[in-house]
């Protein structure tokens, strides 16, 4: 992925962002994202694509060293597809199909500082196994580094979707699952709320 302007500041959840739009586009509906472990990427700035086991591509920031080579200085992230595996998961995929929900969505956002060490991928499970019949979706949209934060720390927002099929969703229903939420974060995670 290329962008001219230098302003633009881009991180590795953008470039998530982009190979979810392309799996969409493309009807695959049930890739997993994993650690990757290419050594032309950064660790732990990289992710494998897989669906049903087989490995679609990978994507990440690419590793220093490498960019180096090229004369390349500031942040460099790119992504690879095996067009064959990709093809053949997509002639699998179960259609994009979603009824319209009767009642309505809401969203939450959750901000909290957590040590680098976790994982993506864990605290996204953790949130959704909270109560995964009413968490339609979680999704982060703010990774902060930097100034106020701890070293080997850092600050996430992430906005949670809640939904149900049988009713409307009250402030209380949704306050006491986030709560929840937050209390198994600070056990599991020992994450500080912001």
């Amino acid at each position: 992925v290329y962008w001219k302007e230098k302003s633009a500041n881009i991180n590795f959840f953008d470039v998530k962002g982009i190979m979810e739009e392309i799996l969409e586009e493309l009807r695959i509906s049930k890739a997993k994202f994993t650690e990757s472990d290419e050594s032309f990427y950064q660790p732990g700035q990289a992710a494998d694509v897989l669906c049903k086991k087989i490995k679609l591509g990978s994507f990440g920031k690419l590793d220093t060293k490498i960019a180096a080579e090229f004369d390349i200085e500031q942040d460099f992230f790119a992504f690879d597809l095996d067009l064959e595996n990709v093809f053949q998961a997509a002639g699998f995929a179960d259609p994009l199909f979603e009824a319209i929900p009767r009642y309505p969505a809401v969203l939450r956002d959750l901000s909290f500082v957590v040590s680098n060490e976790h994982h993506y991928e864990d605290l996204v499970k953790m949130i959704f196994s909270a109560n995964p019949k009413i968490i339609r979706k979680v999704e982060l949209f703010d990774e902060y580094k930097g100034k106020n934060i701890k070293s080997g720390f850092r600050s996430l927002t992430f906005s949670i979707m809640f939904n149900s099929d049988t009713k409307t969703l009250t402030d209380d229903v949704i306050n006491k699952i986030l709560q929840n939420i937050k209390k198994r974060l600070e056990i599991e995670f020992n994450i500080e709320m912001r």
